[in-house]
C-alpha cells in the first residue's frame, strides 16, 4: 500500500477506507448487519437516448435503460451515479439483472459483468474531472449548486470492445478521496 504525505495547505480530515464488503443496496438492508455505505436506487427507466450516449455506447438505439443511484456513507450523501445501458429485447429483465448484480460484493468484476450482461468483461475506460455541480445532483448530494464535485465518466466494454455501460458518478469532493493502484 502506498502512503501519501499530508499537504500542509489542506486541513486535517478523517479519511475512511471502505471495502466492497461494507457496501449494501437498499434492498439488502432488511435483516442485514449495519453497513457504512448504502446504495439506494432512485429510479430506473427506459429513456430517449442522446447523440452523446449513442456515440459513447457505439449503438444507434434511440432508447437506453437509465439507472440512478444515491450512495450514503453513515447516512450522509456520498455520490450520485447515473448509468446508461443499451436497451435489450426485455428492458425490465435487464434492469432486474443490473439490480441483482449490485449486490455481488463477493464476485469479481468479470463475474458481475457476465451476470448483468451475459457476455465476458473486457475493459473499462475512466475519465475523472473536477466540475461545478448542477442543480439536480446538488439537491441529492445536499450541497449547493455550483459547488465543486468530482465527476467520473466510465465506459465498460466486453471482450470484443463493445460498450455495455456508460456511467456518470458525481462524488462530493469533501467526502471522497480516490486511490488507484497499477
Amino acid at each position: 500500500m502506498k502512503s501519501v504525505l499530508p499537504d500542509p495547505d489542506v486541513p486535517d480530515r478523517d479519511v475512511v477506507s471502505i471495502s466492497m464488503d461494507q457496501l449494501v443496496t437498499q434492498g439488502e438492508l432488511s435483516g442485514a448487519a449495519p453497513s457504512r455505505i448504502v446504495v439506494e436506487e432512485l429510479e430506473h427507466a427506459v429513456i430517449r437516448s442522446t447523440p452523446v450516449i449513442r456515440s459513447l455506447l457505439q449503438r444507434e438505439d434511440h432508447t437506453v435503460v437509465m439507472v440512478e443511484q444515491l450512495a450514503r456513507l453513515d447516512g450522509q450523501p456520498l455520490y450520485l451515479r447515473v448509468g446508461y445501458y443499451p436497451t435489450s429485447d426485455d428492458p425490465e429483465a435487464l434492469m432486474a439483472r443490473i439490480e441483482r448484480s449490485n449486490g455481488f460484493r463477493d464476485r469479481s468484476v468479470e463475474q458481475t459483468f457476465r451476470a448483468a450482461f451475459g457476455v465476458g468483461y473486457g475493459s473499462s475506460e475512466t475519465v475523472l474531472e473536477a466540475v461545478k455541480c448542477e442543480a439536480h445532483a446538488a439537491q441529492l448530494l445536499d450541497i449547493q449548486e455550483g459547488d465543486s464535485i468530482l465527476l467520473r465518466q466510465m465506459i465498460v466494454r466486453d471482450v470484443d470492445g463493445q460498450p455495455w455501460s456508460l456511467s456518470y458518478t458525481h462524488y462530493r469532493s469533501d467526502r471522497v478521496a480516490l486511490s488507484t493502484y497499477a
